[in-house]
């Protein structure tokens, strides 16, 4: 599943650099909405394979033009 996320920030707000984690609790807040038994699931436990476990939730660094590092 994709989601596009459409951000427009007002007035002087900024998005912090590690805006990884606020991503991340945006995307279980939102789960948990809808499912929260899966949301639970997802966080506490994942996936296993081979003996491993899989938290499948990975997102790719967001696209941010035009943009300056304070």
């Amino acid at each position: 599943m994709r989601v596009l996320l459409h951000i427009e920030l007002e007035g002087n707000r900024k998005i912090p650099l590690n805006y990884q984690y606020y991503v991340g609790a945006w995307l279980y807040t939102t789960l948990n909405r809808a499912n929260s038994a899966l949301a639970d699931f997802l966080h506490q436990h994942g996936f296993q394979y081979n003996h491993k476990l899989y938290k499948l939730m990975t997102f790719g660094p967001l696209q941010i033009f035009p943009y300056k590092i304070d």
